[in-house]
């Protein structure tokens, strides 16, 4: 291709994008790719600037076209999983707990479309087994466990089931947790203070105890916190306190688990979930939550799923011991 045909097709506009990628040639420094509107391969080949006919100027706007149209087909719902991630997490075995829906099955589906064997769990069979026909009907790799995490047994039972079938473990997501109460913290008994904290705190360190053991250099820790634990309100008061203090592990985790594990977080917003629902369902509620947030509207679970995948993938690999805020902008610090 000449200069002049590049540059005629450069001052095309974005409608002659897609012949032009085909015929072009990408190169970092780390891997070599060809670009097409259809897909992405490892291939031989030059960076722009080592063709000739394409001078540094040209050869930034191509840059730049690439990710302009990336960007419009993201935006567009035209470009698949494979496409934005080049199937990053082929190969890897991935567990998330609490994921036969809402927050959690969205995780476990963006490691399925990216390429993982992922392994869900809930406490009912019946839960579970509708998961695992939803994801295999997107061609997932997937396997479902029966796992209340504060269950010793069961818990075991979820790290023996995976290694057994895949042996080993890349990724863990701690995302159970519960919130059985609505009370002050002064007013919240004592059995559900102990259960909340069983269960949204102590249950992640031990499952990650039992987890440990069989993972190896490369691998990542998500724990999943809330908004809520930057600002416990008085309404989810021992909600927020474990959230907090999820923020805490993931530090000490991370100092532990270094160099070989990464262990990050991420902390939602508001996000209309079942679990969620009685704050999101209420149409004034939501509506002051909005007013609240840069970007004026909610979260969904896919938001929540990229975030984690971002920082259980290798375009993190320099990342650990932190906590990744996912909430439109609203305001959010201790």
């Amino acid at each position: 291709m000449s200069k002049q045909g590049l540059q005629h097709g450069l001052e095309g506009g974005m409608g002659t994008t897609d012949n032009l990628l085909r015929r072009l040639l990408w190169r970092n420094d780390h891997r070599k790719i060809i670009m097409s509107s259809n897909n992405i391969h490892h291939a031989n080949s030059a960076p722009f600037f080592d063709i000739p006919e394409i001078d540094a100027s040209i050869s930034q706007n191509l840059s730049c076209l690439v990710i302009c149209k990336r960007e419009r087909e993201i935006r567009e719902g035209r470009m698949t999983s494979k496409i934005i991630s080049g199937k990053r997490f082929e190969g890897k075995v991935v567990i998330v707990t609490a994921s036969t829906q809402g927050i959690g099955f969205s995780i476990a589906e963006r490691f399925g479309l990216e390429g993982a064997s992922v392994v869900i769990s809930s406490r009912k069979q019946k839960n579970v087994d509708e998961a695992v026909e939803k994801l295999k009907a997107k061609g997932i790799k997937v396997l479902g466990v029966v796992c209340h995490v504060s269950n010793a047994q069961q818990r075991k039972n979820l790290i023996e089931t995976t290694v057994q079938k895949y042996g080993k473990i890349d990724i863990v997501v701690s995302n159970a947790a519960v919130n059985p109460s609505t009370d002050s913290i002064l007013e919240t008994q004592e059995s559900v203070l102990d259960k909340l904290w069983e269960i949204n705190v102590k249950a992640a360190i031990l499952l990650l105890k039992d987890a440990t053991p069989h993972m190896k250099k490369g691998s990542s820790v998500i724990l999943i916190s809330s908004i809520g634990g930057y600002h416990p309100h008085s309404s989810m008061a021992m909600y927020g306190v474990t959230k907090t203090a999820l923020f805490g592990l993931t530090k000490v985790l991370a100092a532990e688990m270094a160099p070989h594990t990464r262990v990050n977080c991420i902390a939602p917003g508001f996000v209309p979930t079942h679990f969620a629902d009685f704050i999101t369902g209420n149409q004034t509620i939501r509506k002051t939550i909005e007013d609240q947030t840069l970007l004026q509207r909610l979260g969904s679970t896919d938001d929540m799923a990229s975030a984690v995948a971002f920082l259980a993938s290798d375009d993190a690999s320099y990342i650990t011991g932190e906590t990744l805020v996912v909430a439109g902008g609203m305001p959010s610090r201790l």
